[in-house]
């Protein structure tokens, strides 16, 4: 059996796994929170991002519907260094293994994807669309020059920044994704990568 300990943000309290042949543990206090049966896994997907210095990593892992997520976040900067981090990557690396072995065909997507996604994607279009919406109103009320120019910069802004996220949460493209095996690799990248 291989026991897993880190604390999964800084100010929350330290999570227990035990990984023991195909079977995945979540313990607290000595007793089993939930048990996964690494065979019976249907989805799995990795998410990595980095916002303001902050770095959210975690691994979705979906029996009969229901997610089990294992999750880390933490400081970017530290990220390398930080014990919590090294015992999380740890784990993931030997569900990699473990994943590998019980579902060999197991596929992991990498990127964000579901409803978050969607979010994502809505938002950015919002963006864009309240940037035009915004030139619109300058140019049908006959607002001045010097007022012209001055909208150009935030429509400039609003429109850039949501083309932008639209396109990278766009619902409908396919996520790319690595078998189950290779998810050892990704954490030596995730390991020696500051985000």
């Amino acid at each position: 059996m291989q026991k897993f300990q880190f604390k999964p943000a800084l100010l929350a309290s330290k999570k227990t796994y035990h990984l023991k042949g195909d079977a995945l543990t979540q313990v607290k206090n000595g007793k089993a929170v939930w048990t996964l049966p690494l065979a019976d896994v249907e989805k799995a997907g990795l998410v990595d991002q980095t916002i303001k210095g902050a770095r959210m990593t975690r691994l979705d892992l979906y029996v009969a519907g229901k997610n089990h997520s294992i999750a880390q976040n933490q400081s970017a900067l530290a990220w390398q260094e930080n014990p919590d981090v090294v015992s999380f990557l740890g784990l993931i690396r030997a569900l990699g293994r473990a994943l590998g072995e019980s579902r060999p065909d197991l596929m992991v997507s990498l990127g964000e994807y579901g409803r978050f996604r969607i979010w994502m994607f809505a938002a950015g279009l919002l963006s864009a669309i309240s940037g035009v919406a915004l030139f619109g109103a300058a140019l049908a009320t006959g607002v001045g020059n010097n007022a012209l120019i001055s909208t150009t910069v935030p429509v400039i802004i609003l429109l850039a920044l949501g083309v932008m996220t639209s396109r990278a949460y766009w619902p409908w493209t396919k996520l790319p994704s690595i078998p189950a095996t290779e998810l050892e690799k990704v954490v030596e990248f995730l390991r020696t990568n500051n985000g």
